[in-house]
């Protein structure tokens, strides 16, 4: 555990304007990721989301300063070199425990934005299968996966941090209602992603219906035209929108803007119907709307960053059961202490099956091997039973010793 980290950039230390600047899309992943190996990183998980951006990973070193600035050259090497001084500088680092801490309180939706949201638990169980997937995972993190899950489930549902959840998604669409859009507004989508599907999900809800999809895989557009109606199309006739827009709500995984001005222009080719402005609801880390448009007099924009007065509003009426929380979180520090030390243990007793096995092959086919070749074969087979029973019991009695060792020192 001594060689846990955990590096966070999230909407407290960073910002949510900035957190844009470390996600990585998921097909530059793989190859930017990898690279970690590189610097003598055992095993990482890389965790992505609206408000924060988080990489957890083993390491021999100690998590200096001059290994996080190695760490994040690799990882984003378009970052100028006062760009990399200022990460080091901002990043949180929680290391050991209290990396396993930090993990606990993320999953469990206590560092998020908005406090009780679950969505954070689908993301990181989504961020561990795809690295997982890539063999950047190991067996610490492993272990580390499913106690965090576990725990996470607990706090969800032994707690009302959770009830009548709220999301960045329904604070968003919250909103959005406060304009009082008609419900017959003419609806863009940019990306068809759970986000998108979840605010799509709302709008039908309460009767929206004009849909229309664009997403980079048309094959995804299609599928969520399924379940929610509309028009499907490519992402890149997204520029030849010929029909007013009311609404466009965006949330793609790119690294770049997706909206920019000439976007801008054709989705306003002809005036929107219920006012001469046209609301962008832009939900996605790094921001889909180029910056030079967000302020245009001509759309409503609702971005991230608007929602955290609503958000703060959020804590401080879920604020009576932090504590509760906490102690859950507090306790499963402790069960994660001792089932670490319990795999410890297991993994150094790998070796004992092998040497058992190694010994008992020498012992019959070198060091008794004569006398065992005088042997009749009822006497033979009766010694090799005997061997079987004793080499099982000596490969299981070591490790329950071991493990009862370990309790009664933790019971002390």
């Amino acid at each position: 555990m001594k060689s846990f980290h955990c590096i966070s950039f999230n909407h407290k230390n960073i910002g949510i304007d900035l957190i844009g600047d470390f996600h990585i899309s998921i097909d530059n992943q793989p190859g930017r990721l990898g690279r970690l190996k590189d610097l003598e990183v055992s095993e990482f998980l890389f965790l992505s989301t609206c408000n924060r951006v988080e990489l957890w990973l083993r390491a021999e070193k100690e998590m200096t300063s001059e290994l996080l600035f190695e760490i994040l050259t690799e990882i984003y090497p378009s970052f100028s070199p006062f760009q990399l001084n200022n990460a080091v500088e901002k990043a949180w680092v929680f290391s050991h425990l209290e990396g396993v801490n930090h993990a606990f309180r993320v999953a469990s939706s206590l560092e998020s934005l908005v406090i009780g949201e679950r969505e954070i638990l689908s993301q990181f169980r989504d961020a561990y299968h795809f690295c997982r997937d890539l063999g950047f995972t190991g067996d610490f993190i492993r272990i580390l996966y499913k106690k965090t899950v576990e725990l996470a489930k607990q706090v969800y549902t032994e707690t009302d941090i959770a009830t009548r959840p709220v999301s960045v998604v329904n604070l968003a669409f919250r909103q959005l209602r406060e304009f009082n859009p008609s419900l017959t507004s003419q609806i863009v989508f940019v990306g068809s992603g759970k986000t998108n599907q979840a605010m799509a999900k709302k709008m039908v809800k309460v009767g929206y219906s004009d849909f229309t999809i664009y997403n980079r895989t048309l094959i995804n557009a299609k599928k969520m035209q399924e379940g929610f109606g509309g028009e499907a199309l490519d992402l890149e006739k997204l520029s030849e929108h010929n029909k007013p827009a009311d609404i466009v709500v965006t949330c793609t995984g790119s690294e770049g803007h997706i909206i920019d001005k000439t976007i801008l222009d054709s989705l306003l080719k002809k005036e929107p119907q219920n006012s001469n402005k046209i609301t962008v609801v832009d939900l996605a880390v790094p921001g889909d709307v180029s910056k030079d448009i967000q302020s245009d007099p001509r759309i409503q924009y609702i971005a991230i960053e608007n929602l955290k007065d609503i958000a703060a509003r959020n804590l401080e009426a879920r604020r009576g059961e932090l504590e509760k929380c906490e102690l859950i979180i507090s306790q499963g520090l402790v069960d994660f202490e001792s089932l670490h030390k319990v795999r410890q243990v297991e993994l150094v007793m790998r070796k004992v099956p092998i040497q058992v096995k190694e010994i008992r092959k020498r012992a019959t086919e070198i060091v008794y091997a004569k006398e065992i070749a005088q042997l009749d074969s009822n006497s033979r087979e009766t010694l090799e039973k005997v061997l079987s029973f004793v080499e099982k019991k000596y490969m299981s009695t070591p490790m329950l010793l071991a493990k009862e060792i370990l309790l009664q020192d933790e019971s002390k």
